[in-house]
């Protein structure tokens, strides 16, 4: 494409009208997924090499597409990432909660970036000529890494489940440390909240997905109407952290608190915080007796 740029201008023209049939093509094949976007991208290289565009005015569209791409990755990398981090804490780091690791919350943040600077470079620049390729690509790969990700997540949660109830159940007390009893309930903590934000994704994904099928329902083909409404549903669903990243820092109690003293210390007010009460029941006079004893027969032991 380089080449035929340099040689002439009529032939950057022919080259912009071929490139622009073959994503009609595209387009009409995908058919639930609008690809007019790269004609912009073309044009923008157009701008640059000299043969004609407007640098001001296709950049924002440069910038629009990629943050578009870079947050539909990262809602699926978020959840990976958490994912990630318990698979340390089950068959690496037995004692992750009590000691804390930078590194690895800097792997964890480094490879999740990584992933969505890819797919959204990848999107902006290389699927141009070949955008329906790409995007059937990514599809692959993105749903390779969803079946994976469940999969995973289940096998460590029975794993994480059975071997707290055994230990609980089983095991005597002296012989296991409190620690990883400790780590064990965490993992199981982790885990469910984990669960929490991959059924939350999943509905807000079907109801996307419902919400992006509608104009199709509604107008026909290449009308201006059906244009406008996947422009608009485009836009909204580009919002994605604003009503969804303060649903996870809800749903984790740590992450709440902490948030509250941020807001506290930024707005000098006293924030509200619900803390969870966790009710025990008593025990009777002849258990903590029991207890007692055992206590002391292990000392002497």
């Amino acid at each position: 494409m380089l080449l035929v740029c340099i040689h002439s201008r009529d032939h950057r023209h022919d080259a912009g009208i071929y490139l622009r049939n073959r994503d009609d093509q595209h387009h009409q094949q995908i058919g639930c997924f609008p690809q007019e976007l790269p004609e912009h991208y073309y044009d923008f290289y157009r701008g640059i090499s000299g043969g004609g565009g407007t640098l001001y005015i296709d950049l924002p569209l440069l910038i629009s597409s990629f943050y578009r791409m870079y947050i539909y990755c990262a809602a699926l990398c978020t959840l990976n990432t958490g994912l990630m981090e318990r698979l340390f804490a089950v068959f690496f780091v037995r004692d992750y909660e009590y000691i804390e690791r930078l590194w690895i919350q800097w792997y964890l943040q480094i490879w999740g970036t990584s992933v969505c600077i890819a797919c959204s470079v990848g999107y902006t620049f290389f699927g141009t000529l070949e955008s329906g390729l790409f995007f059937k690509i990514m599809l692959i790969v993105l749903l390779s890494l969803i079946v994976i990700a469940c999969l995973i997540f289940i096998f460590i949660s029975y794993l994480n489940a059975n071997f707290l109830k055994l230990l609980l159940t089983t095991f005597d007390i002296k012989k296991y440390t409190l620690s990883r009893r400790f780590q064990l309930e965490e993992n199981v903590k982790a885990l469910l909240l984990i669960k929490q934000m991959f059924l939350s994704h999943g509905v807000y994904c079907f109801f996307a997905m419902g919400l992006f099928a509608t104009p199709y329902v509604i107008f026909e083909l290449n009308t201006p109407e059906l244009e406008l409404s996947i422009a608009l549903f485009e836009t909204t669903m580009s919002l994605y952290p604003v009503y969804f990243m303060p649903y996870i820092l809800y749903l984790t109690p740590s992450w709440r608190e902490k948030t509250a003293i941020y807001l506290k210390s930024i707005l000098k007010m006293k924030p509200h915080i619900r803390r969870r009460v966790q009710r025990t029941k008593s025990t009777s006079n002849e258990q903590e007796t029991k207890i007692y004893f055992d206590q002391l027969r292990d000392l002497w032991a």
